[in-house]
């Protein structure tokens, strides 16, 4: 696997624009200073430009674990997958074995199922704020 390189600079600048940010807004909040339409607007302006750097950093971030692909990528799809192959066991091989007249082994999948409903019920939800358009 290739090593993945993710240029942290444009983050170190985002977090501190972000703190010249913080500053300038306590000063406005505390009274220490007026700010004006002109310093307004810069402020504004500063905003967009850390929440562009942001966005940026975070498609970075997303575009370097796109490499890693959804199966090696993460734990959810290898214990998707667990779940998959006990229940084709519990409810395929184990059915075409004892109708073969084959010794099959008892398999108690009840914490599997639970694991199963878990991750079938997080689907679910996420479904449903798709559906309300509810961002990630």
């Amino acid at each position: 696997m290739p090593a993945i390189n993710i240029d942290t600079a444009g983050i170190g600048t985002a977090v501190g624009a972000l703190g010249g940010l913080a500053k300038d807004i306590r000063a406005a909040i505390t009274g220490v200073s007026v700010i004006d339409a002109t310093k307004q607007a810069e402020l504004e302006a500063k905003a967009l430009e850390i929440e562009a750097q942001v966005a940026m950093a975070q498609a970075k971030i997303d575009e370097a674990e796109a490499v890693k692909g959804g199966f090696a990528g993460s734990w959810r799809p290898a214990l998707g997958w667990v779940c998959v192959l006990g229940l084709t066991t519990k409810f395929l091989v184990i059915p075409g074995l004892t109708y073969f007249g084959l010794p099959a082994p008892a398999l108690d999948t009840s914490e599997m199922m639970t694991l199963v409903v878990g991750m079938l019920g997080l689907v679910g939800a996420r479904s449903f704020e798709k559906v309300r358009g509810v961002a990630r």
